[in-house]
């Protein structure tokens, strides 16, 4: 049974900048705004989603088969996935901290214990023989890599040494990927998914959260558990639409990403 506790809803004012929530400021071109528009159509909004289309374009575009697919709610949907379908026989999740916060509010929910460690500021470089320990102690080891504002991150054979660990300590690595592609790449390896670990993104801090849309990667046995209990439509219309523009468009993308670096 969760745990019940207070939940609070912040209102956002007007004329105010929310850094906190890590969004790209900027507006789209207006060019954009219209041609999204003419993706909307009349008969669209009178039936569900078809989320085949969008699994279609969206494993060509990750180089994935929809077998190690799930479509998610941005990350915070693919963490509430984990949170909602793993075993945790330890009872307790490892977080490098500052770190996203609904980690540990999941984790509240379900009574999972919370084991956290910090780098060294300034940088908040980390030694990963202590990212080690900490994943030896756990069920599932989070990871956000890179950060949103910390310059340091792992570097892909750091996490090769990370993964291997958390598979010899039956843990499950969460590689929270939803910063790659700015100053760091993503790790994920489209040949070798390995079964104890998950990928997870989206489109979010590419300048396009309202989509609320992300997705996880594992391997097929993984995804079947972490799908058990999904929504019938993992994304609304609207939603569906945004992740095939947004593919369709990501020279656009990769032009503002250049733009803002």
């Amino acid at each position: 049974m969760s745990e019940t506790f207070e939940r609070k809803r912040l209102k956002f004012l007007d004329d105010h900048i929310y850094l906190g929530r890590n969004m790209v400021l900027d507006q789209h071109p207006s060019e954009i705004y219209d041609n999204f528009l003419k993706t909307i159509s009349v008969d669209g909004l009178s039936q569900y989603p078809d989320l085949w289309k969008t699994y279609d374009k969206l494993s060509k575009f990750l180089n994935v088969k929809h077998e190690n697919l799930l479509i998610t709610r941005g990350v915070e949907g693919a963490i509430k996935q984990v949170f909602d379908n793993l075993e945790f026989s330890r009872n307790a999740i490892g977080l490098i901290s500052p770190t996203y916060a609904m980690y540990e509010v999941y984790a509240m929910s379900k009574k999972i214990e919370v084991k956290k460690i910090s780098g060294v500021q300034p940088d908040y470089d980390i030694d990963i023989e202590r990212v080690k320990e900490l994943a030896s102690e756990v069920d599932i080891l989070f990871l956000d890599n890179p950060k949103s504002h910390i310059p340091f991150y792992f570097e892909k054979e750091e996490i090769d040494e990370i993964l291997a660990h958390c598979q010899n300590s039956g843990t499950i690595l969460f590689l929270d990927e939803v910063y790659a592609g700015w100053e760091a790449d993503s790790y994920l390896n489209k040949s070798n998914i390995q079964d104890n670990l998950i990928v997870a993104s989206g489109f979010s801090k590419i300048g396009f959260p309202s989509f609320k849309a992300g997705w996880l990667i594992s391997s097929e046995k993984m995804k079947k558990s972490l799908e058990a209990n999904r929504s019938s439509y993992e994304l609304n219309y609207f939603g569906c639409k945004g992740v095939e523009f947004i593919i369709e468009n990501i020279g656009y993308v990769e032009n503002l990403k250049k733009s803002l670096i």
